[in-house]
């Protein structure tokens, strides 16, 4: 992302972590203790592993949201940020950075040291 108007897509939105983003990204860093959870999902796209996590490359060239559909592994989805008030995501809907709707903390949020 260029700045916080160039970045458009169902981001989470709060003061804390709530989850993984469920929005496609080219590039993924999933740092510890994600890196073990979604390890199966993102296997095939690892460019480069480092003991404290691994990142990910889902082209050979940067892709928008549209272009990742069918192509993006689905991540466990109790990983990911939810809608506070319960909608589904909707990839092609574009919402800036501050102007998407309150996140809910995902299903799961694992302990971070």
């Amino acid at each position: 992302s260029f700045d916080q108007r160039s970045e458009m897509g169902p981001l989470p939105r709060a003061r804390w972590w709530v989850g993984l983003p469920a929005l496609p990204t080219w590039l993924g860093w999933f740092g510890e203790p994600y890196r073990e959870l979604v390890a199966d999902a993102v296997s095939d796209w690892i460019v480069r592993a480092e003991p404290s996590g691994v990142l990910t490359q889902f082209g050979p060239e940067p892709m928008d949201v549209d272009q990742l559909q069918g192509v993006f592994p689905a991540l466990p989805p109790e990983l990911l940020a939810r809608r506070r008030d319960g909608s589904a995501v909707d990839p092609g809907v574009r919402i800036t950075l501050f102007q998407a709707p309150p996140s809910a903390p995902a299903e799961v949020i694992p302990w971070m040291e």
